[in-house]
């Protein structure tokens, strides 16, 4: 969990890279609604928390915090990414960290 938790701030960071925008309208979700203690914190915990609730518990995301799920859902559109699995596989969480590295060496060699 803690992984992907992290991988979450990898991928709220590559949106400010690919979409400024989006990613401050990440920056603006009512946190209120987070799942967890640790999601309260900051925007950007609350964005790397819902991020591993999407992966681990998509539906309880869906059903007690709806505009984290859609936030999520949003950006993973944006960064032309997709979760199928769940639960999630090693390979899976590996192939999302390598694309999304990928898009940012492409970005700064730009």
């Amino acid at each position: 969990r803690t992984f992907v938790h992290e991988l979450g701030h990898h991928v709220h960071c590559v949106l400010r890279e690919v979409d400024l925008m989006a990613f401050r309208t990440t920056m603006l979700t009512p946190i209120s609604d987070s799942l967890s203690q640790y999601g309260l914190i900051n925007p950007q915990e609350h964005f790397a928390e819902s991020f591993a609730a999407f992966v681990f518990h998509r539906v309880e995301l869906l059903i007690d915090n709806s505009f984290g799920h859609a936030m999520i859902n949003r950006v993973l559109g944006r960064l032309e990414l997709e979760i199928k699995e769940l639960p999630l596989s090693l390979n899976a969480i590996l192939n999302c960290y390598q694309r999304l590295k990928f898009q940012v060496i492409c970005l700064k060699s730009v």
